[in-house]
């Protein structure tokens, strides 16, 4: 199998969202793209004022990347290892709206090629640090922004 561009992701996200709709009020989410990795402040203070929980119910920290990076790490935040100290503000701001009930999730890959490459072709070299970067820092899952070609053969799912 051969994934050629992201339209099946979107696709499938469609269909997702559309049964999503079957489930209420109660279950609509408010998705908030991070990638800039400005100050959160705004999403922190910003509560609802109905639930005084912030509006986002989840966020989509982007962009990962995995590969050989040329200062010998195997993934990249944009384009820093995910631990550096750059990050010691986001990493706190996220937590912070963890404790308020705000999913954070990674985005992995996106338009720089190469993670996808990297994970199906090296699966036991990149699987144990990005599962690792996962668990660290208490992320609640992981979105596949997938826009390159990528064999899934020989990986198996079961």
């Amino acid at each position: 199998m051969r994934i050629r561009n992201s339209s099946v992701l979107v696709m499938a996200l469609l269909i997702v969202c559309s049964v999503g709709q079957a489930w209420g009020q109660a279950n609509k989410r408010v998705i908030y793209y991070y990638q800039t990795l400005t100050d959160l402040s705004p999403v922190i203070n910003n509560l609802n004022p109905k639930t005084q929980k912030p509006f986002a119910t989840d966020i989509m920290l982007s962009a990962f990347h995995l590969g050989n990076m040329s200062d010998g790490t195997l993934i990249h935040l944009n384009r820093l290892p995910p631990d550096d100290p750059s990050f010691n503000t986001v990493w706190q701001q996220l937590g912070q709206l963890q404790s308020m009930g705000v999913s954070v999730h990674m985005m992995l890959g996106g338009a720089a090629k190469g993670s996808y490459s990297s994970l199906f072709g090296n699966f036991n070299t990149f699987y144990p640090v990005l599962r690792q970067t996962i668990q660290n820092h208490k992320l609640s899952g992981i979105d596949l922004d997938v826009e390159e070609s990528v064999s899934l053969f020989p990986l198996r799912i079961s």
